[in-house]
């Protein structure tokens, strides 16, 4: 099974979740989120969209989240330039792209209420397109954009504006992820606003 079919299946897994009659006595909340990734590594686009849902478990009086994430994170367009078969030079762009499925945890720092900051890591699978992923690149050529899948871990920070008497709240997240791609490892970062529900 692809890697993308795979997060299809898990995202509609994600969101149908919390309606299970199984969750209705667990602290459980789920996330949708907007926002931009960049690649660290050289030679790199200047970023893009990223998005992402995910779904978490509060533990120990809501100082401890255990969740799952999964996203897009867009790493920008690559413009190529080469030699067409007539002559002429052409031009093509190439999206770089990778696709998290991750394990969270998070530790809530000891904040105001309305105002809870958090650290959090996971480790997970990740789908990522982008050059210099090939073991070997022919003299004078550009490296070839390839895809791959890799293990990676990320680890942030964020902070969320909860009321405990609203079914909503939002917050921002920031993460570093690296992922252990062939030949060269791939880096990058993901600012992400969030909508949170219960």
């Amino acid at each position: 099974m692809r890697p993308r079919s795979i997060s299809l299946i898990l995202s509609m897994a994600l969101l149908a979740l919390p309606h299970l009659g199984f969750c209705d006595d667990l602290p459980l909340v789920t996330c949708v989120g907007l926002g931009f990734g960049k690649c660290l590594n050289d030679y790199a686009p200047s970023g893009s969209v990223a998005a992402g849902i995910g779904i978490m478990h509060e533990l120990q009086g809501r100082s401890i989240g255990i969740g799952f994430d999964l996203g897009y994170v867009g790493l920008g367009t690559d413009t190529r330039t080469y030699r067409a078969p007539s002559g002429r030079t052409k031009r093509q762009d190439e999206r770089w792209f990778s696709t998290p499925m991750t394990g969270q945890i998070y530790l809530f720092l000891p904040t105001a209420e309305r105002a809870r900051f958090y650290l959090d890591g996971g480790a997970g699978f990740y789908e990522v397109h982008r050059a210099n992923l090939k073991e070997q690149t022919p003299p004078g050529e550009l490296p070839d954009l390839d895809t791959q899948g890799a293990l990676g871990v990320n680890g942030g920070i964020g902070w969320v504006s909860d009321r405990p008497d609203r079914p909503w709240f939002f917050g921002f997240d920031l993460k570093l992820h690296a992922v252990a791609t062939n030949k060269q490892s791939t880096e990058f970062v993901t600012l992400l606003a969030r909508i949170y529900f219960r």
